[in-house]
């Protein structure tokens, strides 16, 4: 695999995604063949069986809340009964960063981290946010955090894009939005009305894709300025337990976006746009799905149909999770 040298001293890091598996013995193939006879079945609809979960109670709300804050007098009682600690935003001061070295050790959140970084409590779940003006958010921080992002923004600061793992309907996309010295200025929801946004992944184009992980989930465009309403894609076709977003865009006129599903039959798919200046409107257009299928333990092809895809992940590589290219 190819690997990126950091600077002397430091480990490499792998950066190539593994294409291959350890294939199965014989004796675990046949132990399979049921499941594999049964999955053919399940999946002639091309739309997965299993229901852990149910669909989303209302249709999904696209639109970005206003960001409108309210008196810190609100959230006193929570403060006063061990709420939000802040440290001090982030200085200039130059230090010395080893990474996995783990020499601080941040004892009253039980997290080390490497020399030269440091660690402050920014937002807390079912809590509203604690911004620099010494007000707080509408909204209180969303439940069940996962999958996330950090984008620059065009005046200099950034925003930290978060899914929320709630199921039900209860799911969706959040933001904490940070001034160019580090402060949170703002939070407010970017999608609603979903359920189970588990991760997701970025584009070349800077947008965020979140993916709903229950059986008819979907992959949901979301703008992290909150200044376009929020799309369903392309990329989840018929539905599924979507969970992760990889996109290969050494080619800028036409990247390539990878879609991980965490099932035991999931397939792994592969979105190809048809090439031309790519943007937000790329995942929405026209292109190629395929699926990946394995050979046998060191070869795979890619295939238009899911079925085959399905059978081949459930013995070489089930239950698909994060992704990267």
């Amino acid at each position: 695999s190819n690997k990126a040298k950091s600077r002397k001293g430091s480990p490499e890091v792998d950066i190539t995604p593994a294409m291959t598996a350890k294939a199965p013995s014989a004796k675990s193939r046949s132990a399979q063949s049921r499941d594999i006879v049964a999955a053919s079945m399940t999946y002639d609809t091309l739309v997965p069986t299993a229901s852990p979960f149910g669909p989303p109670i209302a249709v999904p709300t696209m639109l970005p809340t206003e960001g409108s804050i309210i008196p810190d007098s609100v959230n006193n009682a929570m403060d006063r009964s061990g709420g939000d600690q802040l440290t001090p935003s982030p200085t200039n001061e130059k230090v010395k960063f080893r990474r996995g070295d783990l020499k601080n050790n941040v004892r009253r959140l039980g997290i080390k981290v490497s020399r030269g970084m440091g660690v402050r409590v920014v937002a807390t779940a079912n809590k509203r946010v604690k911004l620099a003006n010494g007000l707080r958010s509408s909204l209180p921080f969303h439940g069940m955090p996962d999958g996330a992002a950090v984008f620059p923004l065009s005046d200099g600061g950034y925003v930290y894009v978060s899914n929320s793992e709630m199921d039900s309907g209860r799911g969706g996309v959040y933001a904490v939005y940070f001034n160019k010295r580090g402060d949170v200025v703002d939070y407010k929801m970017l999608l609603s009305n979903t359920t189970r946004n588990c991760a997701g992944g970025t584009t070349p184009f800077n947008t965020w894709v979140s993916c709903e992980e229950f059986a008819r989930g979907q992959c949901w465009q979301v703008d992290p300025e909150g200044r376009r309403s929020s799309e369903m894609t392309v990329l989840g076709g018929e539905g599924g337990n979507y969970e992760a977003v990889a996109c290969d865009d050494r080619n800028p006129l036409q990247p390539i976006f990878y879609v991980t599903e965490d099932f035991k039959f999931g397939a792994l798919r592969k979105f190809t746009p048809v090439e031309g200046l790519a943007s937000w409107d790329t995942l929405n257009g026209p292109g190629t799905t395929e699926y990946l299928v394995f050979l046998d333990d060191k070869t795979f092809t890619w295939r238009r149909r899911d079925n085959p895809a399905r059978t081949s992940q459930s013995i070489y590589y089930p239950n698909v999770e994060g992704i990267d290219f």
